[in-house]
C-alpha cells in the first residue's frame, strides 16, 4: 500500500442509563478517540541536508517507524528494490523499520553509521552531505509508535508508505512544523531538545495516522476504525476502563443486539468484547505499576474493590505478578 495523489466490582454489569448510545458517539468521534491514544517516542531525529548526487544508506531498525519529511528539494527512497520519488511536503514512512536508501541522484554513497552527524543535543542531530547545490532538505528519524490496545500493525502493511502532499496547504503544514523544529534547534533555548522532539514526533505521528486509517484488513484496533459500531464500543471501554463491562452494555453502546454485536466484534477484532476490555484494563494497569504506582491504587483505578482479586486477575491476564512489574519497571509488552 503506497499512498499517493463510576468503578464497579469484577463481574458487575453496567446499567443502561450509565452508557452512551451509538447516536451519541459519531464515527468521527470514536475514531478520533482511538487514534488519540497513539503514543510515540523518538529514537533519533535528524535535520538532513544532502546536495545533488548523494545516496544515504540507512540500516534496518526493527521495532521502529522510520520517516523522511521533505521540506525543500526532491529525493527518492528505495526499499526492497522499489524506488519512490518524494516531493516537497511529502512524508515517507517505513512502518516496519526496513533498511533503505534515500538518494538525490547517482554519485557518492554514504552509510548512516559512518556519516558525519553533528549532535545538537539530546536525540537531535544534523547531517550535511555533499558539496554543491542543495538536493534535498528533510526532517528524518525513527520513533516507536504504540497504542494501549495494540497488537502491532500487521505485516501486510507495505514496507514503504508515502503520505502525499495533495495541495499547497499540505506543503505549508509540513513546512510550518519543520520551521518550528529548526527554529528551536537553532535558538537552543532552555528545554529546546524536548520541544523539538515533541514537534518531530507530531510531524511523524500525523503522517502515521494515514497508515493506520488505510491499513489493510486484519484483527486489531485499526480495523475497528472502519466499523463505527465496534469503534463506539471500544471507545467506551477506553473512556471508562474501570468499568467491568458486559456484552449487553457494550451492545447498547453500539446500538445492536447482544448476539449480533458479539459476532461483529469478533469478526473485526479477533477477540471477545470482555477479553478486549480486560486486556486493555490490564495493559493500563501494567503501565501504572511500571511507573511506580502502588498495587492498591492501581487496583482501585482498575475497578477492583479487592486488591487480592486484582492480583489474581492481573496474573491470569499478563502471566506476571503486579509486584514483579513494579520491581522491574517493565512497560507493557
Amino acid at each position: 500500500m503506497t499512498i499517493r495523489p463510576g468503578a464497579r466490582g469484577p463481574g458487575s454489569s453496567v446499567h443502561a442509563t450509565t452508557v452512551h448510545t451509538a447516536a451519541d458517539a459519531t464515527t468521527a468521534d470514536s475514531v478520533s478517540r482511538l487514534t488519540s491514544e497513539l503514543r510515540s517516542r523518538g529514537i533519533f531525529h535528524c535535520d538532513t541536508r544532502m546536495t545533488a548526487g548523494v545516496t544515504l544508506l540507512l540500516p534496518r531498525m526493527p521495532g521502529t517507524v522510520m520517516f523522511h519529511a521533505v521540506i525543500e528539494g526532491r529525493c527518492s527512497v528505495t526499499v526492497d528494490g522499489t524506488t519512490t520519488r518524494l516531493e516537497p511536503g511529502e512524508v515517507a514512512l517505513l512502518p516496519h523499520g526496513a533498511g533503505h536508501a534515500i538518494s538525490t541522484g547517482p554519485g557518492e554513497t554514504v552509510l548512516l553509521e559512518s556519516a558525519p552527524r553533528r549532535s545538537l543535543g539530546g536525540i537531535v542531530e544534523r547531517l550535511e552531505l555533499g558539496s554543491g547545490p542543495l538536493g534535498v532538505h528533510a526532517i528524518c528519524g525513527a520513533l516507536t509508535v504504540e497504542h494501549p490496545a495494540a497488537p502491532p500493525l500487521p505485516a501486510t502493511i507495505d514496507p514503504l508508505v508515502v503520505v502525499p502532499s495533495r495541495s499547497a496547504v499540505d506543503r505549508q503544514r509540513v513546512a510550518l512544523l519543520a520551521d518550528l523544529i529548526l527554529e528551536e534547534a537553532d535558538a537552543a533555548a532552555p528545554g529546546w531538545t524536548d520541544v523539538t522532539s515533541h514537534l518531530v514526533d507530531a510531524l511523524a505521528l500525523r503522517a502515521f495516522r494515514h497508515v493506520v486509517l488505510d491499513a489493510p484488513p486484519g484483527h486489531g484496533w485499526w480495523s475497528a476504525l472502519r466499523e463505527p459500531r465496534v469503534a463506539a464500543a471500544i471507545a467506551a471501554i477506553h473512556d471508562r476502563p474501570e468499568v467491568h463491562w458486559d456484552v449487553a452494555a457494550l451492545a447498547r453502546v453500539a446500538g445492536m443486539s447482544r448476539s449480533a454485536f458479539a459476532v461483529l466484534f469478533g469478526e473485526v477484532t479477533g477477540d471477545t468484547p470482555i477479553r478486549w476490555a480486560t486486556n486493555y484494563r490490564m495493559r493500563l494497569a501494567r503501565a501504572q505499576l511500571a511507573a511506580g504506582a502502588t498495587t492498591s491504587s492501581v487496583a482501585r483505578r482498575s475497578g477492583y474493590d479487592s486488591e487480592v482479586a486484582f492480583r489474581r486477575a492481573f496474573r491470569r491476564t499478563t502471566g506476571v505478578t503486579p509486584g514483579s512489574v513494579r520491581r522491574s519497571g517493565a512497560p507493557p509488552g
